[in-house]
């Protein structure tokens, strides 16, 4: 298998645990290893998963109106949620990030790595304390750790610009703008694109 980390040029395949003098990853946690404490395993229903890469903020509903399972496993972990929409508009609300997950990671060809729609995904919650690196636009320059966020649907980047935006309240900025890597499509595959990000915790 090619190595998954191409698009980090630090990490060479079979060593992702050596030093790496890569760039950052969006969409990896950072500070947490204890996966179910700190993220939400949600339901996609029948979203398109092309819109479920990493990085992509969602709308979180409760989904009790039907259990789980079928059959004798009718009821069995009634109480999930699901994805209510990708956020892609400044009048959604976002109620957390899609995380990268061992399930989806693809290699730099492309091959497998996009959530089916019957399955779950990762999300860090805000409010939760993950820390991930997310897009974002180089105007959080030279800007204090208290500065407001906000989330462009357009460019799908962080940024500190309020107008036609989504405030992100709660979520903490935590380092200066870096050079870095996130999931993209490109055609029917998924690549790594070049990208500035920032450190946040949500």
């Amino acid at each position: 298998m090619a190595n998954i980390y191409a698009g980090n040029n630090g990490i060479p395949q079979g060593e992702a645990f050596k030093s790496a003098t890569g760039v950052a990853l969006c969409g990896f946690r950072q500070n947490q290893y204890t996966i179910g404490a700190f993220t939400t395993q949600v339901k996609i229903g029948n979203l398109d998963p092309k819109t479920l890469l990493p990085c992509t903020p969602v709308s979180i509903k409760n989904d009790n109106a039907e259990a789980n399972g079928t059959d004798i496993f009718t009821g069995f972990n009634p109480k999930t949620f699901a994805i209510e929409k990708a956020v892609v508009s400044n009048t959604d609300k976002i109620d957390g990030f899609i995380l990268e997950d061992g399930m989806y990671v693809t290699d730099e060809a492309g091959n497998a790595g996009i959530p089916l729609e019957h399955g779950t995904v990762q999300v860090g919650k805000i409010g939760s304390g993950v820390q991930v690196f997310l897009p974002a636009n180089a105007n959080l320059v030279n800007v204090n750790l208290s500065t407001a966020l906000y989330w462009d649907p357009t460019n799908k980047e962080i940024t500190t610009t309020s107008a036609d935006m989504v405030a992100l309240t709660g979520v903490q900025l935590l380092s200066s703008v870096i050079n870095g890597k996130v999931r993209k499509l490109a055609g029917d595959t998924i690549a790594w694109e070049d990208c500035t990000c920032v450190l946040v915790q949500l």
